[in-house]
């Protein structure tokens, strides 16, 4: 006897915590680093791009599904949008959710370091000593060449 396939939308709506209809609905199924993922036939694919589909139909190639919330888990049809890596970045870059400042892998000075560097006595050599950096990063400060960072 044949088994019947459940339909998308009944395996899809028992993993979402419906709450308001203009707060996030967070994805309770399976997830891969904070993201939700749901199988379909043979492979995994985003929450949010299921439910895109599901409201709004397919997505074109190249472009992907962003949240206007940033919550990465939240399937609410209402805080997605369809964008590129592009806008990807530039959505990050304007809500100051990228790596910046002390954040900034390369950061390698905090904000009152650098106040405390330029408002130092003594020789370039014994301030870079003191600070565990080397002189011309010390020189660079006390110039003003180099900021603060944060």
């Amino acid at each position: 006897m044949p088994t019947k396939s459940i339909p998308l939308t009944d395996r899809f709506w028992p993993k979402v915590n419906k709450r308001g209809h203009d707060e996030c609905w967070p994805w309770l199924g399976a997830n891969i680093r904070g993201r939700g993922v749901m199988r379909l036939r043979t492979r995994n694919y985003l929450a949010p791009r299921v439910c895109w589909e599901m409201h709004y139909g397919p997505i074109p190639v190249g472009l992907w599904v962003l949240h206007s919330c940033d919550n990465p888990a939240c399937v609410n049809p209402l805080h997605l949008f369809l964008g590129d890596r592009r806008r990807n970045i530039a959505d990050c870059v304007s809500k100051r959710r990228h790596a910046h400042g002390t954040k900034h892998g390369n950061c390698k000075i905090a904000p009152e370091r650098v106040a405390a560097i330029r408002n130092a006595e003594g020789s370039q050599y014994d301030i870079a000593a003191l600070f565990g950096i080397s002189q011309s990063h010390v020189s660079e400060i006390k110039s003003g060449k180099k900021r603060a960072y944060g």
